[in-house]
């Protein structure tokens, strides 16, 4: 029977450094999100020489609040690129906002109140990168690393350095 390997978690942003996440590293799993694949061109399904590899994406915005962010997404390219993935689970808050994914195997929905549940106090969240640190801690990982992940001089709210800083945190002191 074979053991499971502890769950090392590469969460890669965009940002100065994001190009060293160990993508082909098959001891890591690396996480993208949102639109960042644009960043990315080379995404590929395994680990090939010259690609990069996500083990799993995630798209954490209510469908609502993105069609009145991308007035000039008129193409629709971000829905019509996720519906190109099959390299693992592709997490959405609510899968019914995405009708053109439902053909996707993969599409999950994103486990919020699990998510929530691991705080004391409830609800500290104000950007993808804090929701997926908090997600790896519930899904077990023993190593966490933020790769291309800028909290400042970026279009995020101010707080979202300060919620980055609480979940990495809260992840040092589980272990």
């Amino acid at each position: 029977m074979s053991q499971r390997k502890p769950l090392q978690v590469a969460i890669v942003a965009a940002g100065h450094g994001g190009h060293l996440a160990p993508f082909t590293n098959p001891h890591w799993e690396c996480w993208g999100f949102n639109t960042m694949w644009n960043m990315y061109p080379t995404i590929g399904p395994k680990s090939r020489e010259g690609r990069t590899r996500f083990a799993r994406w995630f798209e954490l915005h209510d469908r609502g609040y993105l069609t009145e962010e991308w007035r000039g997404d008129r193409d629709n390219s971000h829905a019509l690129w996720m519906r190109t993935w099959r390299d693992g689970p592709l997490y959405v808050q609510d899968p019914a906002q995405w009708p053109e994914l439902a053909v996707l195997k993969t599409l999950r929905r994103f486990p919020k109140e699990r998510v929530e549940k691991l705080s004391p106090h409830g609800w500290y969240h104000c950007c993808s990168i804090d929701w997926l640190i908090a997600f790896a801690i519930l899904e077990g990982a023993k190593v966490i690393a933020l790769y291309g992940v800028e909290q400042q001089h970026t279009a995020e709210p101010i707080s979202s350095r300060a919620c980055v800083e609480y979940w990495l945190g809260f992840a040092e002191a589980k272990g």
